[in-house]
């Protein structure tokens, strides 16, 4: 949690440490709230292409993709495993299940 490198955690990485803490703590006494299965395949399997990079960020890359037959445009988050503040699995898959949930046309 001491992105940054130098030792020391500051007042930002103490909170992602305690955030990350009582959430694995809940996750073993009741269970992932959302049960989801996230897929783990490529966007070329899917028939995604993409047409421009939207943003990046602390957790990786926003892009807008087109589907294979589909006149319809989608977001697509690429996430860095790499990055140093990018965050766990469990944020992934809390936030995958929160984005499937919404019913907007993006």
């Amino acid at each position: 949690f001491d992105f940054s490198g130098d030792g020391t955690i500051d007042k930002y990485e103490c909170v992602k440490l305690v955030k990350y803490v009582l959430r694995q703590r809940r996750i073993e006494l009741a269970g992932r709230k959302n049960e989801i299965s996230v897929p783990r395949s490529t966007m070329a399997d899917e028939g995604y292409t993409v047409i421009k990079e939207l943003g990046r960020g602390g957790q990786g890359v926003m892009y807008l993709c087109s589907k294979s037959m589909n006149a319809k445009k989608f977001c697509v988050k690429f996430y860095n495993k790499q990055e140093a503040n990018a965050c766990g699995l469990d944020e992934l898959i809390d936030e995958y299940a929160l984005m499937k949930s919404l019913s907007n046309d993006h």
